[in-house]
């Protein structure tokens, strides 16, 4: 099986880090991952797949007070 970084540990790591962020109004579970919600209105959807989170890192980056997102 192919690492991809992406384990249950992991996932859990980024979400504390969006949970503690004050940018950050809500997170809604979807049946395809998570949906991000700003204060501002702003929305991100979130799949996590290999490609997802390079995603979500630009989206917070650009939009919100965590410049760095770690999940390793």
């Amino acid at each position: 099986m192919a690492k991809g970084g992406h384990s249950d540990k992991e996932n859990r790591k980024i979400m504390k880090q969006l949970k503690k962020s004050k940018d950050i109004a809500q997170i809604k579970y979807t049946a395809k991952g998570y949906r991000i919600i700003l204060h501002d209105g702003k929305q991100f959807g979130m799949h996590l797949a290999s490609n997802g989170f390079h995603h979500l890192r630009r989206w917070l980056k650009a939009n919100t007070d965590i410049k760095n997102l770690n999940w390793s």
